[in-house]
């Protein structure tokens, strides 16, 4: 029966628009006037079903019923674009084997990252690639960060990729933001191109950011005896986890990680990423993953000597300064352990980050 049921939403999400069209015009003349009087609320009944149903069956049958729902829209005299109602997540594009998938679309603050995998139909199809990315809001182009691998598997279709990119304050200020981006796959060997995969849609900054959770901490660390680190927020979503932090002259010539486990057991590791005296902001690891079914955070903060500060010179020329380790110290545990609360339904006091 479920397979019927797919079998249909398949085929209804191929409905050509041609057809659409004809099933607004009037089957005989003497009842155009019913039709007319009618037809605004089949299409409405439709939409709904279509946006209702977008929300229960799987990923691809979701896309063809976006595509019915935005056809429906332009007869009715929706101005408004529809696709800002439908699921941003999984969106899908095919293109000679390889299908290529937006998983998360996410905000932090001026920050937005695009979370993608990709997949083969075949194990015959698999090969090395390469992404060429062009991302637009608005029309303006956006400059990437940084872009990586969440995690890597044997599988090499399995890896998910992170796009990072700055957002202005003019961008995030239109309320309505139009998203469009076009990646380019090629054969990482040869470099021919597999495929162009284009996906659009809008959202607003309300929209992704809500992705974003911002989870109060008042959790006080004694470095030394003269020396107090506040650990102060901690931000969390999918993609990203950053930790801020207040210390004023913290000691300088070590490095400073927070390390630890969510309650799942996954390694969790935050390093210092910044530090302008008194404020702080550590930053998790790339290659540390914190559970999306976790509800805490067992944390610990470390200290590692890095040395004596020793001047590098070439021929008598400067050249830099660095630490050097002779005697090659580890890592020491600094204070007592702590443990945070990530849950979102027990995190009453999430404080929620407003556009600039």
């Amino acid at each position: 029966m479920n397979k019927d049921k797919f079998l249909f939403l398949e085929l209804f999400g191929e409905i050509d628009s041609l057809y659409i069209d004809k099933s607004f015009e009037p089957w005989h003349e003497k009842k155009i006037l019913l039709l007319y009087k009618y037809r605004t609320k089949i299409a409405c009944a439709i939409l709904v079903a279509v946006l209702v149903g977008g929300c229960v069956y799987h990923t691809e049958v979701k896309a063809a019923l976006e595509k019915v729902a935005i056809l429906i829209s332009g007869m009715l005299g929706i101005e408004e674009d529809i696709s800002s109602f439908t699921d941003k997540k999984n969106i899908s594009v095919t293109h000679n084997g390889l299908t290529l998938t937006i998983e998360e679309v996410i905000l932090d603050k001026n920050q937005l990252y695009i979370l993608i995998s990709k997949k083969f139909e075949s194990d015959k199809k698999k090969t090395d690639t390469e992404l060429l990315e062009n991302v637009k809001i608005n029309g303006t182009k956006l400059n990437i960060l940084k872009e990586y691998i969440t995690n890597t598997t044997l599988d090499e279709s399995a890896h998910k990729y992170v796009l990072s990119y700055y957002l202005n304050d003019d961008i995030l200020n239109d309320d309505n933001l139009e998203i469009e981006a076009i990646f380019t796959i090629k054969k990482a060997d040869e470099g021919g191109e597999i495929g162009k995969y284009q996906f659009k849609f809008n959202t607003s900054y309300e929209e992704l950011e809500k992705e974003t959770s911002r989870i109060p901490m008042n959790q006080s660390i004694m470095v030394s005896e003269n020396v107090e680190l506040k650990l102060s927020m901690l931000t969390l979503n999918s993609v990203e986890s950053s930790i801020v932090a207040n210390c004023k002259d913290l000691p300088l010539g070590n490095e400073y990680y927070l390390k630890g486990k969510d309650n799942c057991g996954n390694q969790v590791v935050y390093r210092l990423f910044s530090y302008e005296n008194p404020d702080i902001v550590f930053v998790k690891e790339i290659d540390s993953h914190i559970s999306p079914n976790a509800t805490k955070l067992e944390l610990q903060l470390y200290q590692h000597n890095l040395g004596e500060l020793n001047s590098i010179s070439e021929e008598g020329e400067f050249i830099a300064e660095d630490y050097i380790d002779e005697n090659g110290s580890e890592m020491e545990p600094v204070g007592d352990s702590f443990v945070v609360n990530i849950k979102k339904a027990n995190t009453e006091k999430e404080v929620k980050y407003t556009k600039p």
